[in-house]
């Protein structure tokens, strides 16, 4: 069943027991070998293959370690790819460590999928396909900056975040990026207390007080709000 809303949805196949497919629009993510920082992310409508969608970066690395889905690739370039086979005895055994550091893409996907809001996409057509996937892949990023321990550490990664944010083509990064860098020194203040100390109980405080008014709001009652 195919939404009438949305005709850009297809079906894809996931070759997978317990989920044969699955509706939607494929999606490519390229992660760093060693710290796993996700460095290209692209929606890709028309279901293709994934031999096809290769050409994600601005630039060519010197290896891509792929998936079994891009055996038979025509990629020709500089680039060496690596398809991760069960075959893996062939192989040397420093080959072999880099073809194991694959499998971690796997939790970067689901990560997005469950706390950065890729599982269900909440904007309309296929532009608001591609924001989301770019919006998931920043918001994954992003939570490394709240795992550094000294805000210098923390400006350095901050600064360069939110100059990127600031010259690109997407308005809500835009306003994003000057919120953060109009409260960037109460931002690191948080590191310079080392994380002992957050504004989350005076938040929760001041739900409370909102809640309260405005429960009593047609009762015209201000005597409970003085204590």
């Amino acid at each position: 069943m195919y939404p009438i809303h949305e005709p850009q949805v297809e079906c894809i196949g996931k070759g997978k027991a317990h989920k044969k497919f699955e509706f939607g629009t494929k999606v490519d993510f390229v992660t760093s070998s060693r710290s796993n920082w996700i460095v290209g992310a692209e929606a890709y409508p028309g279901n293709p293959h994934d031999g096809q969608t290769s050409k994600i970066l601005g630039f060519e690395p010197e290896m891509a370690i792929c998936g079994l889905g891009y055996r038979g690739n025509n990629y020709e370039g500089e680039c060496n790819i690596q398809v991760v086979n069960y075959f893996r005895k062939r192989v040397s055994w420093s080959l072999c460590r880099w073809w194991n550091r694959r499998s971690t893409i796997e939790p970067v996907i689901g990560h997005c999928k469950s706390e950065h809001r890729m599982d269900r996409n909440q904007l309309r057509g296929k532009l608001g396909d591609e924001l989301n996937v770019i919006f998931a892949a920043a918001g994954f990023n992003f939570r490394k900056f709240w795992e550094y321990r000294l805000p210098g550490w923390a400006g350095k990664f901050l600064d360069p975040w939110n100059h990127a944010a600031t010259f690109s083509r997407i308005e809500p990064m835009k306003d994003f990026a000057k919120i953060l860098t109009a409260y960037r020194p109460l931002i690191l203040n948080y590191f310079r207390a080392k994380k002992q100390f957050n504004n989350g109980i005076a938040e929760g405080l001041n739900r409370k007080i909102n809640l309260t008014v405005r429960n009593i709001a047609c009762f015209q009652i201000d005597e409970r709000l003085k204590w």
